[in-house]
């Protein structure tokens, strides 16, 4: 049923084309972004869990 049904829609093939080549360009995009980002930002962004946070001054009070 489900392959009579799809080999009747028109121009189905290009949509595997089309996801196919998404892909790859996202993937391609982020490794470049990856690969394109500063030690530095990547220290200090590695470093932020270890920092203490300040005290939440709403967690004392009741909730009404």
């Amino acid at each position: 049923m489900i392959k009579s049904i799809l080999t009747q829609i028109g121009g189905i093939e290009n949509y595997g084309i089309i996801s196919l080549c998404l892909f790859v360009f996202v993937f391609l995009g982020m490794l470049i972004w990856t690969f394109t980002l500063k030690q530095a930002h990547l220290d200090t962004m590695a470093a932020v869990p270890l920092e203490p946070q300040p005290q939440d001054l709403n967690s004392n009070k009741t909730h009404e």
